[in-house]
């Protein structure tokens, strides 16, 4: 999202796992759109090929894949940035579940 009056620019963030994935737990912000669904594909003639984009899956292979899909693409920025708790670590933003917040980076016992 831009922000005309400050000229500063908010990264997108893309959480590219299944929508049960998602349920269990994404970053606070995140936009989800499934990789393996073929959602990914379909986004990218709808998304800003000029906005900062930050992609997170399971492992890191399928924001990776999302991430290369994008750059063919001619998008400016989009990065991958590995796991859910790395995502999370790399951007600050708390891990939330069900519209409750948990602490970034932890595992239920």
């Amino acid at each position: 999202m831009n922000d005309e009056r400050t000229g500063t620019t908010e990264p997108i963030i893309i959480d590219t796992r299944t929508p049960a994935e998602f349920a269990e737990g994404h970053l606070r912000g995140a936009r989800l759109i499934d990789f393996n669904g073929g959602e990914v594909e379909a986004a990218i003639p709808h998304l800003d090929p000029t906005a900062t984009y930050l992609l997170y899956c399971r492992s890191g292979n399928r924001s990776g894949q999302a991430a290369a899909l994008m750059a063919a693409a001619g998008f400016e920025s989009a990065t991958n940035l590995g796991t859910l708790a790395e995502a999370s670590e790399a951007t600050g933003l708390d891990i939330i579940t069900d519209g409750l917040e948990s602490a970034p980076n932890t595992t239920p016992a």
